[in-house]
């Protein structure tokens, strides 16, 4: 009973001289950031995590080199394109504590193959996880694309090309298939309003690429799921720059990036209107933002 008096008391005295003292205080200071997750679609796969799932290696814009590189035996480009690899061991250390570590898979017909791990991800591979979602999820729907410019491929004369239209215009994926480079691995086939084809190639879950380039291509910096002008109150006047590309005097910095994208490098500036930035893009246009809104731009 006594000591359970003592520390009634020794907890009342320590909250008074808290409330008392003027150097102490508890509790959090500011607003607290919550933050919101606002990818869509499933969560990395970090390297632990890999034992018992399936990667596709990755078809290319030409077959010359094959699968050379990284895998132990050698695969062959048309004989290996396409096909299923599951991943069965990831070594700890590097064999002999020199090189890289090994990924360990199982291909199709049980054969043994070895990868070199390089950072935190193998060269030519995605997983087939993510190509399922992206096909479930968006094949055969219409979608918003924020910068209205798809990339085009002639086989025959290897030679790319572009589809320019409206920025957020409605678009359909056609289909959903391998792209050519493990840090955007999902290419869209997009149907656009006036009927031409062309692609382009995202990510979803950042699998098997390095951390600090995760988010670099994933399906919410190009595309939208439902149309901007029903979540974004803009004026008609704004709507239609974003939709040319252009930009005007007034403009919010929010509403640059709708129109031209991001820019290439920002430096801050010091003019007469006060602080101000310089938005350098890389065709050498040039905006000035100062409070948030454009002040002079340089087409």
């Amino acid at each position: 009973m006594k000591i359970a008096f003592l520390l009634l008391f020794l907890t009342f005295v320590g909250r008074s001289f808290c409330q008392q003292n003027p150097f102490v205080r508890e509790g959090s200071i500011g607003e607290v950031k919550i933050d919101i997750p606002t990818r869509i679609g499933p969560g990395t796969l970090e390297l632990e995590s890999w034992p018992g799932q399936k990667f596709i290696l990755l078809p290319k814009s030409s077959d010359s080199l094959g699968y050379f590189l990284d895998f132990e035996p050698r695969l062959s480009y048309r004989e290996w394109v396409g096909k299923t690899l599951v991943a069965s061991k990831i070594d700890k250390q590097p064999a002999g504590g020199q090189g890289f570590r090994k990924v360990h898979f199982r291909s199709e017909d049980g054969k043994s193959i070895t990868a070199d791990l390089i950072g935190e991800g193998i060269h030519e591979i995605a997983p087939i996880r993510d190509l399922e979602f992206a096909r479930d999820r968006w094949l055969g729907k219409k979608i918003w694309i924020k910068r209205g410019d798809l990339a085009t491929w002639n086989v025959e004369k290897s030679e790319f090309g572009s589809v320019r239209f409206k920025n957020c215009s409605p678009v359909v994926v056609t289909d959903v298939v391998a792209g050519w480079f493990d840090l955007s691995p999902i290419r869209f086939i997009i149907k656009v309003p006036d009927g031409r084809i062309g692609f382009v190639d995202i990510s979803v879950s950042g699998t098997n690429v390095a951390e600090q380039l995760r988010e670099f291509e994933h399906f919410e910096k190009r595309f939208m799921e439902a149309d901007p002008r029903l979540t974004k109150a803009w004026t008609e006047e704004t709507w239609k720059a974003i939709e040319d590309g252009e930009v005007f005097i007034g403009m919010t910095s929010e509403q640059v990036e709708w129109s031209w994208g991001k820019p290439k490098k920002v430096t801050q500036m010091i003019t007469a209107r006060g602080s101000e930035q310089q938005w350098i893009y890389h065709d050498n246009r040039v905006v000035f933002v100062s409070e948030g809104k454009v002040s002079a731009a340089q087409n």
